[in-house]
C-alpha cells in the first residue's frame, strides 16, 4: 500500500509528523519508535492535518505525535527508529538533530533554550512575554498556575515533619529523609509539565510568589532552561491591577505585588546568573528593540525568530490599562486614591518601591 510521510519535530521528549496512506483509509497506520529492536513508544497516525489532505495525501486524518520515555540517554538518541508497526517500513529521523542531542540532552546550545519560565507579579508584562516567545516559536499555555502549588506543598511538609517527631529513626518518618520526599513530591510536577508540553521549546508562565521561590529546585529540574523576571513599579501596576482584577480589595493587591518584588529580590541572588533576566514592564513599551536584543542572547534565538519577536513588542502595548499607560510614571498624590489607601500601599509596597528605585515622585515625602 502506498505510504507517504514526514517526520517534522524531534524533540528530547516527542517525536511529531505525519504518514498518509493511499487505499483503505480506514485502516489508520500505528507507529513504533524503536531502540535496538525494542519498541520504547506507539501512537497513531489520526490526528487532523488539512495542509496534508490539501496536497492531495490521504484523507487529512493523519498526523502522529509520540511522546518519548524519560529513561532514554543522550547515546541513545541517535539509535533511535520510527517504524509503521507491524512492517519493516521506517520513516526517516533527522540526523542531524539526533546528533545534537547527545551534547544537549541536558543543556540546550543549539536552537532555542527551553523551557522559559516567566515570573512577576500580574499586570507586570508577562502576557506580552508569553505573546513574544510564541511569536518566537515557542509552545505553552496562556497560564501556568500549576508550579507554586509545589512550594505550598513543601511548606506543608516542612510542617508536618516538625509536629510528628521525624527525627527520632525509630519512627517511620524518621527514616524518611524530608529533602529526598520533597524532590520526590516536586517530580511529579517536573513530569506534569513535560508531559502537557511535548514539543521543544515551550514556555511557563506563572505570576505568584510561591514560583518565583521554587526557582532554585525548577532550574534543577530543567537544566536548560531561562528565567525571565517581568517586574513594573508598584504604583502603575496597583492602578492596573484594582481595574483588571475588581473582585480583590486594594491591601490584596498591594501586598501580592510587594510579594512577588521581594521574592525575585530575594532569590535572584542564588540563581545562575547567565539563565536569567529582568524586564521592566515600561522598557517593553519604550525600547522594545533592546528587550529584544537581551532576550534573543539570553533564549539563543535566531534572527528570524528575533524579528518576530519585536514585532509584537513593537504592535502589541504590554498589558495597557488604557493607550499610553504602559509608558506613564505616576505620582502616587494624582493616583486618585484615598489617604487610607495612600497608606496601605506605602506600608505594603514603599519598602520594595525603594528596593528596585522606584522613587521618582518622592514618594517617601509623604510617609508620615
Amino acid at each position: 500500500m502506498p505510504i507517504k510521510g514526514k517526520v517534522e519535530v524531534f524533540s528530547r521528549r516527542t517525536v511529531r509528523g505525519w504518514i498518509a496512506q493511499f487505499g483503505d483509509l480506514n485502516q489508520k497506520p500505528a507507529l513504533e519508535i524503536v531502540l535496538d529492536g525494542n519498541v520504547l513508544a506507539s501512537g497513531p497516525a489520526d490526528e487532523p492535518r488539512p495542509d496534508v489532505l490539501e496536497r492531495g495525501f490521504g484523507d487529512g486524518q493523519c498526523q502522529f505525535q509520540i511522546h518519548l520515555p524519560d529513561s532514554l540517554r543522550p547515546e541513545d538518541y541517535p539509535r533511535l527508529k520510527l517504524r509503521i508497526a507491524r512492517s519493516d517500513l521506517y520513516l526517516e529521523m533527522p540526523r542531524a538533530a539526533q546528533q545534537t542531542f547527545v551534547a544537549t540532552v541536558t543543556e540546550s546550545t543549539v536552537g532555542p533554550a527551553s523551557p522559559v519560565f516567566v515570573v512577576g507579579s500580574p499586570r507586570s508584562g508577562t502576557s506580552a512575554l508569553a505573546s513574544a516567545l510564541m511569536a518566537a516559536g515557542y509552545d505553552g499555555f496562556a497560564e501556568g498556575n500549576l508550579l507554586g502549588l509545589s512550594q505550598m506543598i513543601e511548606q506543608r511538609v516542612d510542617w508536618y515533619y516538625t509536629g510528628n517527631d521525624a527525627k527520632n529513626p525509630r519512627t517511620l518518618i524518621g527514616n524518611v529523609p524530608v529533602d529526598e520526599l520533597k524532590a520526590e513530591l516536586f517530580e511529579v510536577f517536573r513530569k506534569t509539565l513535560d508531559r502537557l508540553n511535548p514539543v521543544d521549546p515551550w514556555f511557563d508562565k506563572t505570576g505568584n510568589p510561591e514560583t518565583i521561590q521554587m526557582l532554585p529546585r525548577i532550574i534543577a529540574a530543567w537544566p536548560g532552561c531561562r528565567v525571565i523576571f517581568a517586574r513594573r513599579r508598584g504604583i502603575e501596576n496597583i492602578m492596573s491591577r484594582v481595574i483588571k482584577f475588581p473582585e480583590r480589595d486594594f491591601e490584596y493587591h498591594c501586598k501580592d505585588w510587594a510579594r512577588n518584588m521581594n521574592s525575585w529580590r530575594v532569590i535572584r541572588g542564588k540563581l545562575d546568573q547567565s539563565r536569567i533576566t529582568e524586564v521592566d514592564q515600561r522598557e517593553m513599551a519604550v525600547a522594545p528593540e533592546a528587550v529584544t536584543v537581551r532576550l534573543t542572547n539570553l533564549l539563543n534565538l535566531d534572527d528570524a525568530a528575533a524579528n518576530r519577536m519585536a514585532q509584537v513588542f513593537r504592535a502589541e502595548r504590554p498589558q495597557e490599562t488604557f493607550s499610553g499607560s504602559a509608558e506613564r510614571v505616576l505620582d502616587l498624590a494624582k493616583t486618585g486614591w484615598t489617604d487610607a489607601q495612600k497608606q496601605i500601599f506605602l506600608t505594603s509596597c514603599g519598602a520594595e518601591m525603594e528596593a528596585y528605585g522606584y522613587t521618582d515622585d518622592n514618594i517617601f515625602d509623604m510617609i508620615p
